[in-house]
């Protein structure tokens, strides 16, 4: 999970720099590692811990309520399973971690603190409806 997530957040600064680039910018190494370190952090560590408790809690749940039915130990999750995953991964996991994202980029950069939060609170919508958009 950390691995994959430095590698997605690599790629990702990686294409950002080169479409700066493309658009006659001076591309810089540092977004790039600031990204690749937040995605081991938060995308990796962070989400990794997060999915196990919902994963544990849904097991838990399983059968005390009434959208999760019980079944076999064992058995891939049933689709309202999945649904019920993404939903709560989407209205209580993705705004906690979209807003340490766009708090923490600033900060790497050497913005203060009220610079970073407000930077976030502007961008956390945005970012939700393309996080959003992304799941439909």
């Amino acid at each position: 999970a950390v691995l994959a997530g430095a590698v997605t957040r690599l790629i990702a600064g990686t294409l950002v720099q080169l479409l700066v680039a493309h658009r006659g910018g001076r591309p810089a190494l540092a977004p790039i590692l600031h990204l690749t370190l937040l995605g081991a952090v938060i995308g990796g560590v962070i989400n990794a811990g997060w999915y196990r408790w919902l994963d544990a809690a849904i097991e838990r749940w399983r059968g005390s309520v009434s959208i999760l039915p019980p079944h076999e130990p064992g058995q891939p999750p049933t689709t309202r399973e999945v649904l019920l995953k993404v939903a709560v991964s989407y209205a209580c996991w993705a705004p906690v971690c979209n807003s340490a994202y766009l708090t923490a980029m600033p900060l790497l950069r050497g913005e203060s603190l009220a610079a970073a939060v407000d930077a976030a609170r502007r961008s956390l919508g945005r970012l939700m409806l393309l996080e959003a958009a992304c799941f439909a």
